[in-house]
């Protein structure tokens, strides 16, 4: 009984996530309610441990119906649920309520309407659900309403809560919400400061009486359907701060040319951000922009259709912390001037039609962390200059025409985080110290023309997640020791000319997850063990010298004994005929096919060979100026290799001028191979092609680029003997895996 009493004296209830039910917390302290609630005189209190025993943990407790004079109701971010229970109708004097992040579930309860003295509202992110009941629009005190983010609520919001003058913060974000805003909507919202209608369905046009709420200071409209012109009028209100109008379909002011709504906002004297992506807003930026006021930190435009250029005059926002200009159609070059905007840290210009360099006073933006120029058609270098931008973590420069070397300047930003300069036109090397960018999780260097070796530095960059320098010309072998990158997740390196082995530490890497490494020029055992054995024969496709498991579809390793038994083979075949070092090197080459050909195919060979023996009775050359040379040898051979292939000999009528078999054969490699080779060396036994035909072709693709290489002009640029049969001897253990 003692009990039931005090709690009929309780007015202040306030459950934090630290106690689960209690009076004890001080509502003065509590920054959430508004002073005006908080209670100044003595206060009745009943401990909290008088009710631990009474409730079940989680249900709302029912005593509360006892509290005839409570005026603050505080359970935020609790694990309360069930439906509210309707008593809670009842309590007469209630002014605060807040049960916002909880698990309540049910309807919006109508029985709330009957609390008229009600000033503070938020009943947010629980799971309840269905309409807002139109009856709330009898709370005529009301100075906050928040619905925002339940599971969802639907329906319209209902007019009646547009005419309640004393609200001051409006929410209903997270909803789905659906239908149009009353016209007059903003003509009995004199007090109104924050109207949140962001993330729902709501549709139809922005009305313009929203202007008569003159106190508005931030609108969030983003994520509806709202469409048509945003209304000029909103540029009267002068206390607005923050405006989020992205993610419609708002369009500019029929018949100007201009973006006129920036032109509005130049009255905005207070404003700090504007959003207005995505939409479909067309037109130019006016010059005027340079009159928005210098309160502004944060301007955003992108996804949009605006065209023209950027004024120099957008310059003059020199305390604009983020301008996005992104993925609109303006045209024209970065302004020379853009450096004097020394306070941005974000800069988006991506997906445009941007041309000519980065202009150098890009490189003055000292404060920039987030850098985005992709997606345009910018040409010319990186400055090595770019060390200035000390504060630099994503550098999004892909998809242009930028060309020169990387400059090494690059590895001096020890902040970077994503590299991103894909698909240009980059040259020379990449820079040996790229290991010094300690902290890039994400590097995209591919399709680009970068040479050379693949810096051994590259294992020092421990936090890499995903590297990809695929479609380049890079040579040389893959740094052993890249195991350093103990999260990498992604590797790309295909379509390179990368050669000797795989490295076997490239198993240690335990978060690896996709390794590519086609279309090289790899050979050896494939590694095995660790994330490795997740891999599939697309990470190695195109390497033809490479062997492993047959899952790859590659031929096995053979072992010592093996081999031995193949050489024997081969030396039988090859005695018979062998008249020194340069046969020899035919022979191997001649091998191939007619390991492909099989015996009915042998006759060609035969063909072949008294070819070659004529050629030798002709009065074939191999010395300059009469002393011996094996160059001169390597290039009689050469030639000879490329007409006992093509079946064309170089005094064919087709060959006049400076076309000639070489470069006949050279314009046609590698896609058009089958159409330089003799026919009669690519048809199988039944004269249809079959699946091993592009093995075939990838072998033949081989041998020519030796006579190419062979038979070059200069004596001094063709390959020497040794490494010709080196690379031959190659191409024989293919041709025994392929005819295995």
């Amino acid at each position: 009984m003692a009990v039931r009493e005090g709690l009929m004296k309780v007015q202040n209830i306030l459950i934090n996530r630290s106690s689960l039910f209690g009076s004890g917390s001080d509502p003065d302290s509590n920054p959430n309610i508004p002073r005006s609630y908080r209670c100044t005189g003595t206060r009745t209190t009943v401990p909290a441990q008088n009710y631990h025993q009474q409730l079940p943990l989680g249900l709302f407790p029912q005593t509360l119906s006892h509290c005839r004079h409570l005026q603050i109701l505080s359970v935020r971010e609790n694990q309360f649920n069930g439906s509210i229970h309707e008593f809670l109708g009842s309590l007469s004097e209630l002014k605060f309520l807040d049960i916002r992040g909880n698990r309540f579930t049910g309807t919006i309860p109508v029985v709330f309407a009957n609390l008229s003295k009600l000033e503070h509202f938020n009943i947010g992110h629980n799971w309840m659900h269905g309409n807002i009941p139109p009856e709330l629009g009898r709370l005529s005190r009301l100075t906050f309403f928040s619905v925002e983010y339940l599971y969802p609520a639907t329906g319209t919001v209902p007019e009646i809560l547009f005419n309640i003058s004393t609200l001051q913060i409006m929410t209903v974000l997270g909803n789905h919400f659906t239908g149009h805003l009353p016209r007059n909507m903003g003509r009995f919202l004199p007090n109104l400061q924050g109207l949140y209608l962001g993330e729902n369905n709501f549709s139809g046009p922005l009305p313009a009486s929203l202007s008569n709420a003159t106190k508005l200071q931030t609108l969030v409209l983003a994520s509806n359907k709202f469409s048509g012109p945003i209304p000029l009028e909103l540029g009267s209100l002068p206390h607005l701060r923050r405006l989020f109008l992205g993610g419609n379909m708002f369009t500019n002011t029929p018949d100007s040319r201009e973006l006129s709504i920036l032109t509005s906002f130049t009255k905005c004297r207070m404003l700090e951000e504007i959003y207005l992506s995505p939409n479909l807003l067309n037109g130019i930026l006016p010059a005027s922009v340079a009159n928005l006021t210098t309160t502004l930190w944060s301007l955003d435009l992108s996804y949009n259709e605006i065209e023209g250029i950027i004024p120099l005059a957008l310059a003059n926002l020199t305390k604009l912390m983020s301008l996005d200009l992104s993925f609109n159609k303006i045209k024209g070059s970065i302004p020379p001037n853009i450096g004097s905007m020394n306070m941005l840290q974000k800069l988006g210009l991506s997906g445009n039609f941007l041309e000519g360099s980065i202009p150098n006073s890009v490189y003055q933006l000292v404060h920039v962390g987030n850098l985005y120029l992709d997606n345009n058609e910018l040409t010319g270098p990186i400055s090595n200059s770019i060390n200035n931008l000390t504060s630099l973590q994503k550098l999004y420069l892909n998809s242009n025409n930028l060309s020169s070397a990387i400059p090494p300047a690059l590895c001096e930003l020890k902040d970077l985080i994503s590299v991103y300069l894909q698909e240009n036109s980059f040259t020379g090397h990449l820079p040996l110290d790229v290991g010094n960018l300690a902290a890039v999780d994400k590097m995209d260097i591919s399709v680009n023309k970068l040479t050379g070796e693949l810096p051994v530095s590259l294992s020092k960059l421990q936090r890499i997640e995903y590297l990809n320098l695929s479609k380049n010309s890079f040579d040389g072998h893959i740094p052993d020791k890249l195991d350093g990158m103990v999260n990498i997740q992604i590797i790309d390196l295909s379509h390179n000319k990368l050669s000797g082995e795989i490295p076997k530490s490239l198993k240690n890497l335990h978060q690896l997850q996709v390794l590519n490494l086609s279309f090289n020029q790899l050979e050896g055992e494939i590694p095995s063990g660790g994330n490795l054995a997740n891999l599939s024969t697309e990470s190695f496709v195109g390497n033809n010298a490479l062997c492993g498991a047959s899952k790859f579809h590659l031929p096995a390793c053979l072992d010592k004994a093996k081999n031995h038994k193949k050489a024997r083979h081969m030396t039988k075949v090859v005695v018979g005929c062998a008249i020194g070092g340069s046969a020899l090197l035919l022979v191997v080459c001649m091998l191939i096919v007619v390991l492909d050909n099989r015996k009915r195919r042998l006759v060609k060979l035969v063909e072949s060979w008294r070819l070659f023996e004529s050629s030798q009775d002709s009065g074939w050359k191999f010395g300059i100026a009469g002393k011996v040379s094996t160059k001169a040898d390597v290039y009689s051979y050469a030639i000879l290799l490329l007409e006992v292939f093509t079946g064309r000999k170089p005094t064919h009528e087709r060959f006049h001028g400076d076309f000639s078999l070489r470069k006949w054969v050279a314009e046609a490699i590698p896609v058009a191979i089958s159409d330089i080779i003799d026919g009669h060396l690519l048809k199988e036994s039944n004269g249809t092609e079959t699946e091993r035909s592009a093995v075939r072709n990838e072998l033949l693709v081989m041998i020519m680029k030796i006579g190419l290489s062979c038979s070059r002009e200069s004596p001094t640029e063709r390959m020497d003997m040794k490494d010709v049969v080196a690379k031959l001897k190659r191409i024989r253990q293919n041709a025994f895996f392929f005819e295995e």
